[in-house]
């Protein structure tokens, strides 16, 4: 619960700084990484893997999607804003997930 309550404390802290909304957040990132890092958990068990080796793997499982849902989402024109207040890397990583050379 507590990991939780942290996600959504975090989450709303972030949002409300950047004006996004939170169906622009939720729409695939989270739904994505819950369950890439639910599904990580799940195998792990069945092979009574140790409880730290099941929490290194659910994290690292879980930040790919979540990176790439964040880098997808900072193309959209609402975060103009905030997409020009990264590095030059940061840009052009945006740019060729969405596949465009320019917004």
């Amino acid at each position: 619960m507590a990991i939780l309550y942290t996600f959504v404390a975090m989450g709303q802290l972030a949002l409300r700084v950047t004006g996004i909304p939170w169906y622009l957040y939720l729409r695939v990132t989270t739904a994505v990484t819950c369950g890439v890092a639910f599904s990580a958990r799940l195998v792990l068990e069945a092979c009574h893997a140790p409880s730290a080796m099941i929490a290194l793997a659910v994290v690292g499982r879980a930040a790919v999607p979540w990176s790439i849902g964040m880098l997808w989402t900072m193309g959209e024109p609402d975060f103009e804003p905030l997409r020009a207040r990264l590095p030059g890397a940061g840009v052009r990583l945006v740019e060729a997930l969405r596949g465009r050379r320019s917004f």
